[in-house]
């Protein structure tokens, strides 16, 4: 039986459209060393964030590591959620604004 880097090399090229909602995730990293006095909940002190393509975005960048060519309309997302620097291999077109 093949192994799954092997099923992955024999991928041919294909072409696919992503429609749905593009999301920048926002992660924030840093320490919660207390609880806030209002409610329930960690105080944090963040030291760094990280903007990601979330929702149909990340799904577009999946599938241009798997040899394809997707196009993608952001509508009002700005472009760089899904294309430019975040995209390894260039295969995602995007359209809008």
């Amino acid at each position: 039986m093949a192994t799954l880097l092997d099923k992955l090399a024999g991928y041919r090229p294909f072409r696919a459209i992503v429609v749905g909602d593009f999301i920048l995730d926002q992660h924030l990293y840093g320490a919660a060393e207390r609880l806030s006095p209002d409610a329930p909940v960690p105080v944090l002190h963040a030291s760094r964030s990280e903007d990601r393509p979330g929702g149909a975005a990340n799904v577009a960048l999946c599938l241009g590591g798997l040899k394809s060519s997707a196009s993608a309309s952001s509508g009002t997302i700005p472009k760089a959620i899904c294309c430019d620097r975040r995209s390894p291999s260039k295969a995602v077109r995007c359209t809008g604004s």
